[in-house]
């Protein structure tokens, strides 16, 4: 991430204290330790059996769940909901495939807010990720009050390696137990620089 993304995160965590996070995507921890520092309880997915075993002396506060979010989300979503567990933040950054993207915002839209829930999907400006996350049927969920395409601004990658590649950027979306009033809010600053940028990125080729 970012040092920008990361102030973000920060920013949001700090401001809401949530009871219960969630992490799609947990890798080596660098975002869970955020997550875990301003939340009561935090559940890690992540495939790679590893991260538990690297990780889980180090966050008292965080049950790893090990396996393929479109597996073993779904469980955990309605284990909270029949519990009636207040959930009031979720970091999407697991699989960057479109339909992966897709599919994990959509169950985590599965889930019934019980107060202010904030999405944070990572990489929005990523062609797959955008891709995935413009997919989702986000009008159809009363829940959801307005989502941001661009709360954080990608790039172009001058990264060795990375090079000509769009990544990073926060996608941000607000969830509330109040139904929606009136039309869905959208928000997408950078779509015209999307649609510059990408002609010359490696991923048009």
């Amino acid at each position: 991430m970012t040092v920008a993304e990361r102030f973000a995160l920060a920013g949001i965590l700090s401001h809401r204290e949530p009871r219960i996070s969630i992490e799609i995507g947990t890798l080596n921890g660098g975002s869970l330790s955020i997550i875990s520092k301003y939340s009561e309880k935090v559940y890690s997915i992540d495939p790679n059996p590893e991260v538990k075993d690297n990780l889980r002396k180090k966050f008292e506060n965080v049950e790893f769940i090990t396996g393929f979010s479109q597996k073993v989300l779904p469980n955990l979503i309605n284990e909270l909901n029949k519990k009636e567990e207040a959930v009031g933040f979720v970091l999407v950054d697991g699989d960057h495939t479109e339909e992966g993207v897709r599919k994990d915002i959509e169950e985590v839209l599965n889930y019934i807010p019980m107060g202010p829930l904030w999405i944070l999907m990572h990489d929005s400006f990523n062609p797959d990720c955008r891709q995935g996350i413009k997919a989702v049927d986000w009008e159809s969920n009363r829940y959801v009050q307005w989502i941001d395409f661009d709360f954080i601004p990608g790039f172009l990658s001058s990264i060795p390696g990375w090079e000509d590649q769009m990544w990073c950027g926060f996608a941000l979306a607000y969830m509330e137990e109040k139904g929606r009033e009136g039309e869905l809010k959208y928000d997408e600053l950078l779509g015209r620089q999307f649609d510059q940028v990408f002609p010359i990125s490696s991923h048009a080729k």
